[in-house]
């Protein structure tokens, strides 16, 4: 009948104005990529300068927060403004050991963190990654460093204070020992639910725990890691 003819029309055009809307606010959706990792060997024989640009691809300024932390070295930005296409470098000098110099090979876990404002929501956006750079000196071919970047989750926005509301602990340090993923984690404030079995949220990925490191302290507590959907 007529009146329901009516109701509807009303939701199908209640649906098309949706529809608009979330095309227009994806217009206006930003982030910031870090591209074109590199490394040199400094004067000094065991600095190794790792370099990568902040890109932002999007069509307008981005102010952002957040950190990137490689290896042990760690960079924090608040509320600093990233022009559309146009790279700022950084740079992290990272101790290399005699080991990693003789095998002309190292390997550093990346995390990344980047917050910003969304221009039409106005709500907090997160997004975090996690990653590792290869560092690794051709010597058949120039005999100098090179570097390659992995990515080990994907990219997607996260509500951080949630997140860092359940999982109450800083990741410090990443690496993989006899094919076993390691994470290094500080500040934990409830120790007695790192047990097997245990999911960690970093990065943008679920992390169970398969087993606790022996060579743990009171400031650090290692655990045995894998990936989970």
């Amino acid at each position: 009948n007529l009146i329901w003819t009516r109701v509807i029309f009303a939701i199908r055009t209640l649906r098309a104005i949706e529809k608009q809307a979330n095309l227009m606010q994806a217009q206006f959706d930003q982030w910031v990529d870090l591209t074109n990792w590199r490394c040199e060997k400094q004067l000094r024989n065991n600095i190794l300068r790792i370099m990568v640009d902040l890109v932002n691809p999007t069509q307008f300024p981005i102010t952002y927060s957040g950190e990137i932390i490689v290896g042990t070295k760690e960079r924090r930005f608040d509320k600093e403004v990233l022009s559309p296409k146009r790279p700022k470098t950084i740079d992290f000098d990272m101790v290399v050991t005699n080991g990693g110099q003789a095998a002309g090979s190292v390997s550093f876990q990346v995390s990344e963190s980047f917050t910003h404002w969304h221009k039409i929501t106005k709500e907090a956006v997160t997004n975090e990654r996690l990653g590792r750079l290869d560092c690794t000196k051709w010597q058949k071919v120039d005999k100098r460093w090179h570097a390659k970047y992995t990515s080990l989750t994907e990219k997607q926005p996260r509500d951080r204070t949630a997140m860092k509301t359940v999982n109450s602990y800083r990741l410090i340090a990443y690496q993989v020992e006899s094919g076993k993923v390691v994470f290094d984690l500080a500040n934990y404030a409830e120790t007695h639910t790192l047990s097997p079995g245990t999911v960690l949220i970093e990065g943008g990925a679920n992390w169970e725990i398969i087993g606790l490191r022996e060579d743990s302290t009171p400031q650090v507590r290692r655990i045995d890691v894998k990936k989970v959907d």
